[in-house]
């Protein structure tokens, strides 16, 4: 088993191993990625915002581990990186990105901005893709995004208490999670039940000493035109009415 960390513009990679007969494991360091190349200011500064897997990491012959990482730097872009040799296999260059998700199948990466959006690119063509329709709201907090409903829907952060979940296809806008005390909302998780065949969202919105956790899960629209719609999930607090917001 292989962990990747990032801090400053250094990644590095440990691998467990076990501590002779017993249950204990200890984790070692295996490698350090190289640091990019940096050009001119504010680029100079190498910052590492997110870390995904692209392929999992694996043992072969003599011990060397095969994998792939995609990191997501503020300044240098998503650089993908093997593990075996070190190199950079390809890169999506200047994104400006401060917080990163990739899709469950691994093709798409979403991406929040300091332009104050959401952008998905295709990591099979290595091109932009969408970009998510909703007002800009001016600050430079590190907003979460979130991929959902099995990677059809997306689902971004706020600082206005007002969560986003955006049609991962069209980019249009599905419905706004409007948290009551309109706090930022800076964590973000998504869910699927496959027993109940339900899916959820779980947000958390915080300021100062006020914390709090919704629980949304989803249920029958009550707008037909709506409910048709493959993407257009309705989305409802746990033990509450149905929350529609339109902007």
């Amino acid at each position: 088993m292989y962990l990747a960390t990032g801090a400053g513009g250094e990644v590095m990679i440990w691998r467990r191993e076990s501590l002779g007969n017993t249950e204990r494991v200890t984790w070692i360091h295996y490698l350090s990625l190289p640091i990019p190349q940096v050009d001119s200011p504010p680029e100079d500064e190498v910052v590492i915002v997110s870390l995904h897997w692209q392929s999992q990491p694996d043992n072969h012959r003599n011990n060397e581990c095969e994998g792939q990482l995609l990191v997501s730097y503020l300044w240098q872009g998503i650089i993908c990186w093997d593990l075996k040799t070190k190199t950079n296999l390809w890169k999506i260059p200047q994104t400006a990105c401060i917080s990163s998700a990739l899709s469950p199948d691994n093709c798409l990466i979403a991406i929040y901005k300091l332009s104050h959006h959401f952008e998905i690119y295709n990591l099979r063509t290595k091109l932009h893709m969408q970009t998510m329709r909703s007002p800009i709201e001016a600050s430079h907090q590190q907003l979460p995004v979130v991929f959902a409903h099995n990677g059809l829907a997306l689902v971004g952060g706020s600082v206005q208490g007002r969560v986003r979940v955006w049609d991962v296809t069209s980019g249009e806008r599905l419905q706004v999670l409007v948290h009551d005390d309109l706090n930022p909302v800076r964590a973000i998780a998504a869910y699927y039940n496959r027993e109940q065949d339900n899916f959820f969202i779980i947000t958390a919105a915080s300021q100062q000493s006020n914390s709090k956790i919704f629980l949304w899960e989803t249920g029958a629209r009550r707008d037909q035109e709506y409910a048709l719609h493959v993407a257009a999930i309705s989305i409802t607090i746990m033990a509450a009415a149905v929350w529609w917001h339109d902007m």
